[in-house]
């Protein structure tokens, strides 16, 4: 029932527009995340100090997140979302991770689900402005539930702001778990290749970039609606704005990298075709306590690939950081075989 549900979800939450939404599929799309995964749809208010000098602003922004009871021990899980995805994608991984989180909250991103940009006159979008908002739900998010701290779960920019997010707020942070995370140094014509991957102007090309996101390519009809609905989220007016707002400034140095003190798991799918292989080098290379896994079989998107593979991962991991394991190296080590659920067959090959 999950699976089914799961792609009614991301196809009516997709068509809402990034963050303009039509009221009466926003509002249906929020009634089938709930039911799959008992969670609550909560608008957090946030605000930005934005321009300089005589546009020097204030701007309110509501962001929208899911927020999930948990049944397990574990802190909180902070679920942050790719480009042109949204908290409603994370629904079948949610779904598995509350039975060990104490909480699940998946985070709509600026510009992406039911949360829309910053309305700055006169400015820009930054993308510095993820990671300010993000510091800002979790400051008033988490001590609803009493914790001070959870584990950041991010995939590609998602993954971005996480690490951003550990850097410039340690106290929030117990530990980064990396899927596929964008970041690693990009020229200009890097950055402009790999937005490049994200223009789809056709339907063929809408199930090239599915087939690409994945590791193995998803069955007929699923991988036509998917296309589908790639292509009206990456043609948004939101998604442009983004893609314009990133530079080179926008990633990770060397000196970035070796800021982050909080222990680190990195997800790189043996099957990864979007990212280039340096980045996953340039990460292992720069950051401190960073465990690494390559699992066979999975794309960029693992988590939709095997939700439950990814799932058993991540509560792995944070179970050694609980134990008190520095860099959680056991997450690694410890072999999993595919359980029912995921579509993928996924082994791995810990380092």
């Amino acid at each position: 029932m999950i699976v089914p549900l799961y792609l009614i979800v991301s196809f009516l939450h997709c068509t809402s527009g990034g963050g303009a939404g039509m009221p009466l599929v926003d509002s249906v799309t929020l009634r089938l995340v709930r039911l799959v995964t008992g969670g609550k749809s909560k608008f957090i208010d946030t605000e930005l100090t934005i321009g300089e000098g005589s546009n020097l602003q204030r701007v309110s922004t509501p962001v929208h997140i899911l927020d999930i009871p948990g049944n397990g021990d574990l802190p909180p899980v902070v679920l942050l979302h790719g480009i042109t995805s949204c908290s409603a994608d994370f629904a079948p991984l949610a779904y598995q991770l509350r039975s060990k989180f104490s909480r699940v909250i998946a985070i709509d991103l600026l510009g992406h689900g039911l949360t829309p940009l910053p309305n700055a006159r006169n400015t820009k979008p930054h993308f510095s402005w993820m990671t300010r908002v993000v510091s800002q739900v979790l400051d008033k998010c988490l001590p609803e539930s009493g914790d001070e701290k959870a584990i950041l779960l991010g995939n590609s920019m998602g993954g971005l702001v996480a690490m951003r997010t550990a850097l410039a707020r340690p106290d929030l942070v117990d530990g980064l778990f990396l899927i596929s995370p964008a970041g690693g140094p990009l020229s200009e014509k890097e950055i402009s290749g790999l937005s490049n991957i994200f223009h789809i102007s056709s339907h063929e090309e809408g199930t090239t970039f599915i087939d690409r996101m994945h590791g193995k390519a998803p069955a007929n009809p699923l991988r036509h609606l998917m296309a589908w609905v790639a292509r009206g989220r990456v043609n948004s007016e939101s998604v442009k704005n983004i893609f314009e707002s990133i530079n080179p400034e926008s990633f990770m140095t060397e000196q970035d990298c070796q800021g982050i003190t909080v222990p680190c798991a990195l997800f790189w799918g043996g099957e990864e075709k979007v990212l280039p292989k340096q980045h996953l080098d340039f990460f292992r290379a720069n950051i401190p306590q960073l465990s690494v896994c390559n699992p066979v079989g999975l794309g960029h998107v693992p988590q939709n690939d095997d939700w439950n593979f990814v799932a058993n991962r991540c509560t792995e991991f944070s179970n050694a950081l609980q134990n008190g394991g520095e860099n959680a190296e056991g997450w690694v080590r410890s072999p999993r075989g595919r359980k029912k659920g995921g579509r993928a067959n996924a082994t791995e090959e810990g380092e």
